[in-house]
């Protein structure tokens, strides 16, 4: 993990400024440089092994924590190998993946983890209450409108919860605060722009 973030400052950061920036390309790129003060974090969902390291430091030059999907890393290995390039080269806060068995390896190698869950049917529900045995940093519930399991998630668990997905207001993204959510992730770059009051 990048040495000027601290896991619990990030946490409480991602709690106190409750929006998640989501980059699916350069266009938003450019638009989370302007707001980077306004955002909780940046998600990087683009790139690749040749460009991803450029990117991260271009926006925690700005003093916004980055994760990475690294599923989503054009050219990266899903293995020991490619979390410790993630690691000591790349230097991102932390990483996202759906993947379990990614969890523990990038925790190993100093790299906080989002376990990001696509909540589909009722056993995709049981185990997210057993995640609690890979012990993600923070769980992604997606998509974002489902406010009664995220409540009950919340509840049941102590791991933090943010929501992704199907965001298309600041409205929306009350609804899952609301519900127990301590963040929303978006690749909607208008709520970005817009202040959110939960009163």
């Amino acid at each position: 993990m990048n040495k000027d973030f601290k896991k619990l400052q990030v946490v409480e950061r991602i709690k106190k400024k409750n929006k998640i920036a989501a980059i699916k390309c350069m266009k938003d790129f450019d638009i989370v440089l302007d707001y980077a003060d306004d955002l909780a974090a940046a998600f990087l969902l683009m790139g690749n092994i040749s460009n991803i390291k450029r990117y991260v430091d271009a926006i925690q030059n700005k003093g916004l924590p980055v994760f990475i999907h690294i599923e989503k890393v054009g050219g990266l290995a899903l293995n020991n190998e490619g979390v410790e390039f993630i690691s000591s080269i790349v230097k991102p806060v932390g990483i996202i993946t759906t993947k379990p068995n990614l969890i523990k390896k990038a925790q190993t190698h100093g790299l906080m983890a989002i376990q990001r869950v696509f909540m589909i049917d009722t056993e995709v529900f049981e185990n997210t209450l057993n995640l609690k045995e890979h012990r993600p940093d923070i769980i992604e519930i997606m998509p974002s409108p489902l406010y009664h399991i995220i409540s009950e998630l919340t509840s049941r668990i102590e791991i933090p919860i943010i929501t992704g997905g199907l965001i298309h207001s600041t409205d929306d993204m009350k609804k899952s605060l609301n519900a127990g959510a301590i963040a929303v992730s978006t690749s909607n770059n208008k709520v970005w722009r817009e202040n959110v009051n939960l009163n």
